[in-house]
């Protein structure tokens, strides 16, 4: 691949040449029609389906194959059309969560996954990303530019449903402004069929 060229303006320099390469895409999409059905889902828990605030079971969707088909074919539009991977994907573990305005944060990704997706059922739900690629020495930039973020903050409405890469850490930001406990759905995913290329080919069972 030709190494592309940033045509953005940054700095005084007529001469110097910057290369944003490797970026992290997330992508988000709204799917209003399956508000409904995910708030049935969680009134269909039972108080003993609980552990502190998500489901005991990680499988949550496999009982509901319709609405799991639906989650999987946005995966797959935005893994096929947006990042051209030419193969399947598939939802190995969901789970329901719950937040309330006191629910501590803790920074996490997602381990042994793929991509990872997030759906919400309020609105003014907040998500944070942190930077990866910052390494361990943080200089805070007079600019605030998404070259040098530390992190960046989603605020997402109902029935949004965001999508990125299992390995970005990233936090749940409770409403402080509000006692209502809010409810989301939270999934992983994997690729199916054969991934990789020469020596390195190997084949996900679907």
């Amino acid at each position: 691949m030709e190494r592309p060229r940033n045509s953005s303006k940054i700095g005084t320099s007529k001469t110097l040449i910057y290369d944003t390469v490797f970026p992290t895409v997330l992508a988000r999409q709204s799917r209003k029609d399956l508000v409904e059905p995910l708030k049935q889902i969680v009134q269909d828990q039972k108080p003993e389906d609980w552990v502190h605030l998500s489901t005991s079971s990680v499988h949550v969707l496999n009982n509901y194959k319709s609405i799991k088909k639906e989650f999987e074919k946005e995966v797959n539009i935005f893994l096929k059309e947006i990042m051209q991977f030419q193969c399947n994907s598939r939802i190995t573990t969901s789970w329901i969560t719950k937040t309330k305005s006191d629910s501590p944060l803790f920074t996490h990704d997602h381990k042994n996954s793929w991509y990872s997706g997030c759906f919400y059922l309020q609105d003014n739900s907040k998500i944070k990303f942190f930077n990866k690629h910052l390494g361990q020495i943080w200089v805070k930039p007079k600019l605030d530019h998404e070259l040098f973020s530390q992190g960046c903050v989603y605020t997402l409405e109902e029935g949004t449903l965001i999508m990125f890469p299992s390995d970005i850490p990233h936090t749940v930001i409770p409403n402080q402004n509000s006692q209502e406990t809010r409810y989301s759905l939270a999934f992983n995913v994997m690729p199916v069929g054969e991934v990789g290329e020469e020596d390195s080919t190997y084949v996900y069972g679907g």
